[in-house]
């Protein structure tokens, strides 16, 4: 066990100090980029950093399945602040010039975002399906639990089709099933929240749908009125000036590598904007998420360590004898029969 732990940090050190190298490798070649361009690599650089440390801090504190999706998350938005890709020109554009031109192309970023952002969405529906299943909406927990799909199947596919074919039309859809995907898990937590117990039962719970509800909001409103209009927009105009756009294998073949590395600051302008929000809060929003304790609590009394399923606490305490009753009675936490006191919470639970 020493030795394997040896080994492990004895690897931990390698691959720090050979990130140390090759960030002071670009820091050098940087160093002739636009001073502004330089600062702001310099602090998704620092983000990286820190999201990393938050997530190694706070690795024994989560689940398993949380923690790992928040780590595939946070790998690769610190891979992509690292390795910038200049989406919004034609042709797309990279910020470091690389051996091959193959790490920091748009491929490599592609990749790395599909597993992001898959990993994301798969950690916001477990998060808050968990909070509603734990203040007893089992029905909207499943709805919620399931939206991921939305962005696994549908976003990642009209995002590769957009980004191969520079088609902007898939991206109008790409964004749409965003905001459609912030928009159930508004929907589904608000009735969730309304209807949960006061009082101490599900704490982390109530607080973390309650968190969901101004963030889903401000973002669906950012969405609906700045970045679907302006996908829209930009198809529109493709459209008036005749682009002709590439096929799918062609543009996945061109992805391949960089075509040109761009180091003035004014073409970056509209990416630094976007990608600063995704760098620099979303991996730690990963990282809460992976840290709150929203799992339905399971009371530990023998075989009935799911009476925290709404309906079966009557059933199941009527098939203990008089002694052992007496003994789980005193067991059960206060807040348990609370579950079933609500009738908002036994509507939202039918």
């Amino acid at each position: 066990m020493r030795m394997a732990l040896g080994s492990f940090g004895l690897v931990g050190f390698a691959v720090v100090v050979g990130i140390a190298f090759v960030v002071h490798a670009i820091n050098a070649q940087l160093s002739l980029a636009d001073p502004r361009l330089h600062n702001w690599w310099l602090l998704m650089v620092s983000v990286a950093s820190a999201s990393a440390l938050s997530l190694r801090l706070s690795w024994c504190a989560s689940d398993r399945v949380s923690r790992s999706l928040a780590l595939v998350y946070c790998t690769g938005s610190a891979y992509r602040s690292i390795f910038p890709v200049l989406w919004e020109a034609r042709p797309h554009g990279c910020l470091l010039e690389t051996p091959g031109m193959i790490i920091g192309g748009d491929l490599a970023d592609q990749l790395l975002s599909h597993a992001a952002e898959t990993a994301f969405a798969i950690l916001i529906s477990r998060s808050v399906s968990s909070a509603q299943s734990a203040v007893g909406c089992h029905r909207l927990a499943a709805l919620s639990g399931n939206a991921y799909l939305l962005i696994a199947i549908v976003a990642r596919l009209c995002c590769w089709c957009g980004c191969t074919t520079d088609h902007k039309g898939f991206h109008v859809v790409e964004e749409s099933s965003w905001t459609m995907f912030a928009s159930i898990m508004l929907l589904t937590s608000l009735p969730a929240r309304l209807s949960a117990p006061r009082g101490a039962c599900g704490a982390s719970a109530k607080l973390l749908l309650t968190a969901v509800l101004p963030v889903c909001l401000l973002y669906v409103h950012f969405m609906v009125t700045t970045d679907v209009p302006m996908y829209i927009e930009q198809m529109r105009a493709d459209a008036a000036d005749g682009v002709v756009h590439s096929g799918f294998w062609e543009g996945l073949k061109s992805m391949s590598t960089c075509h040109r590395v761009v180091t003035d600051f004014e073409p970056w302008r509209e990416a630094v904007t976007w990608q600063t929000g995704y760098f620099a809060v979303f991996p730690f929003i990963a990282i809460l998420l992976a840290r709150m304790p929203t799992a339905p609590r399971r009371v530990a009394m023998g075989d009935y360590n799911k009476l925290s399923r709404l309906g079966s606490v009557s059933s199941a305490t009527t098939e203990v004898t008089d002694s052992e009753s007496d003994e789980s009675e005193s067991s059960l936490p206060s807040e348990l029969p609370s579950l079933h006191a609500s009738p908002l919470l036994a509507r939202c639970s039918n």
